[in-house]
């Protein structure tokens, strides 16, 4: 498994109160970066790992099958590892 991080870019329909998007999916593994409050739902996809980071503070996350909705302040991370791509929405809050 490679080390390299990938940033994702956000997209403008992603103000605050917009509707929810779905992420363009890097190559693994990915690390997303919250520009303002949000939430990532994952779904689908072989995923090896997925770890919140916030600060210092680097948190692995159990994978769920039936998929996983994780809570972002600006500046936290969700570094994501997987097989096969997943679907990831993002949801504005």
């Amino acid at each position: 498994m490679s080390a390299e991080m990938v940033m994702c870019q956000v997209p403008a329909e992603a103000a605050p109160g917009a509707n929810p998007y779905q992420l363009t999916v890097t190559a693994s593994p990915m690390t997303y970066t919250a520009s303002r409050r949000e939430a990532l739902h994952i779904t689908g996809g072989t995923i090896s790992t997925i770890s919140y980071v916030r600060g210092p503070l680097l948190l692995a996350l159990g994978i769920i099958t039936g998929g996983q909705l994780i809570e972002l302040n600006p500046g936290d991370q969700v570094r994501i590892a997987y097989l096969t791509t997943p679907t990831i929405w993002i949801l504005p809050r």
